[in-house]
């Protein structure tokens, strides 16, 4: 019952009109009533400071997620989820090769960063590999408030390279339970 709940919540969310993140004050960010909201923002992307997160996969294949500063106009920066690369390793990638124009207006979802171990240590050069972009858990890294959430890009505008594929939303519904447990009434 609470897995309906929440999925019935995230579903009525993702169909609400995208909030527009650089036009909203800072503590109202800060909610995880925001998390599975469409939203949109208007920034310019720090290719410097970029984070891969390791160890995905996207259809049965190792990959990375690739996650940009977006700096808005206020100095506050929210991380995009650009998108997911295919990489033999899980690891690897040519970022250089994923360049986009620095200024962008990106549109997606809202939600909480990838979770993951986090392993960067002070000094450490760019970018960060990682197992994880949830920004409230490196903001001491980046030179500008992080906002709380991160943005997934769930379609990317034209013109971005085709080797960054949309990371799909983590499913909804009831989970494999009701399957099991049909499963296990039938033995």
């Amino acid at each position: 019952a609470v897995r309906r709940a929440i999925s019935q919540s995230q579903e009525s969310k993702l169909a609400r009109p995208p909030v527009l993140v650089d036009t909203l004050p800072a503590r109202v960010l800060q909610h995880d009533s925001l998390s599975f909201h469409p939203g949109a923002a208007r920034g310019v992307f720090d290719f410097q400071r970029q984070i891969v997160v390791t160890g995905r996969s996207m259809d049965g294949v190792p990959a990375v997620f690739v996650a940009t500063p977006l700096v808005l106009a206020d100095g506050r920066a929210l991380l995009v989820e650009r998108g997911a690369v295919y990489s033999p390793d899980s690891r690897t990638v040519d970022l250089g090769a994923l360049r986009e124009p620095d200024s962008a207006i990106v549109r997606g979802v809202l939600m909480h960063g990838v979770a993951g171990r986090w392993t960067r240590f002070q000094g450490d050069p760019w970018p960060i590999h990682t197992g994880s972009d949830d920004p409230t858990q490196f903001t001491e890294q980046f030179p500008y408030p992080l906002v709380r959430l991160v943005l997934r890009r769930t379609v990317p505008p034209p013109g971005v390279p085709d080797a960054l594929r949309p990371i799909p939303l983590p499913p909804m519904g009831n989970g494999p339970h009701l399957s099991y447990a049909i499963q296990w009434f039938a033995f």
